[in-house]
């Protein structure tokens, strides 16, 4: 029986090229892992839906997410084309798909920016260690929506599938419906899906900026990615706090407690990526502490 073809959708993406087989069908990873990514950057449409603004380690709970999901349609030929729509015709489905529309467009129409490499980090931070004062800075005051990373980086993992060398000549077609019932095509091949991941991917770090911390815990053994997790007492959540050495991160030592009455006050950059600034839960590089 030849497969329905043409089927109404809120959600579409259409594989092509060297990653589809010659009957029509694509490997049980790439399958995976777009369903994966699809449904969490669904999730973090879906969590800014109920709560506006969201920040870093923001998770959805299952309150908020009943009541919408995306039934998935049998795949289509013409390579293979996966196609979800929503249950019950539900409203909220088109804010959901129109924001990572947005996203996913915004990002498109940028251009990739010179990223920041860790030893660049550390060499900065060893300048101002050596500084008589650190000058701290006014934490900008931007209303920067973590759901715009979280999402264009889900999405970022499945174009992965076409950047690999095995994946040939291939590409995507991610098409997504808006409210108005306009249609937003996105097509990515190697080029353009390297080009998206650079653009995702973008770091830099901006500040010094003073924080107040409570230090929970410390990683001693990843000596490549030394760190801290705290809790930020201004903001009430969670951040990770990196180190440039094992020294730096010594330093915290006295700080580790479990009583909440304990903080210490520290200057640190501000990760960003994608150009977002989180000022609530985000990561930060850790300088020195406030004597």
């Amino acid at each position: 029986m030849p497969r329905e073809q043409h089927q109404n959708f809120d959600i579409s993406i259409h594989y092509s090229g060297d990653i589809v087989t010659n009957d029509h069908k694509i490997g049980l990873r790439t399958y995976a892992n777009t369903l994966h990514h699809l449904s969490a950057a669904v999730d973090r449409a879906l969590l800014s839906h109920h709560r506006g603004r969201i920040h870093k380690n923001a998770r959805i709970t299952r309150d908020e997410r009943a009541g919408l999901d995306f039934i998935v349609l049998d795949p289509e030929d013409n390579g293979i084309v996966l196609k979800f729509i929503a249950n019950q015709n539900n409203p909220i489905a088109r804010f959901v798909t129109e924001k990572i529309a947005n996203y996913l467009e915004d990002a498109n129409r940028q251009e990739p920016q010179a990223t920041i490499t860790p030893a660049q980090i550390r060499e900065r931070i060893a300048q101002i260690q050596q500084e008589d004062e650190i000058r701290v800075e006014q934490m900008p005051d931007r209303e920067d929506d973590f759901a715009k990373k979280a999402i264009c980086r889900e999405i970022n993992s499945i174009l992965g599938e076409i950047r690999h060398e095995h994946a040939g000549q291939s590409q995507i077609r991610i098409e997504l419906k808006k409210a108005n019932g306009e249609t937003t095509r996105l097509e990515f091949n190697r080029f353009t899906a390297e080009n998206f991941n650079r653009i995702v991917n973008g770091r830099s770090i901006i500040g010094p900026f003073l924080y107040q911390l409570r230090i929970k815990a410390l990683d001693l053994m990843n000596q490549s990615k030394m760190h801290a997790k705290c809790i930020d007492v201004v903001t009430g959540k969670q951040r990770t706090l990196y180190f440039k050495d094992l020294a730096d991160l010594q330093r915290m030592k006295e700080y580790l407690t479990t009583d909440d009455e304990i903080s210490v006050n520290i200057y640190g950059f501000s990760i960003t990526e994608f150009n977002v600034v989180d000022n609530i839960a985000g990561d930060i590089h850790f300088i020195a502490i406030q004597e």
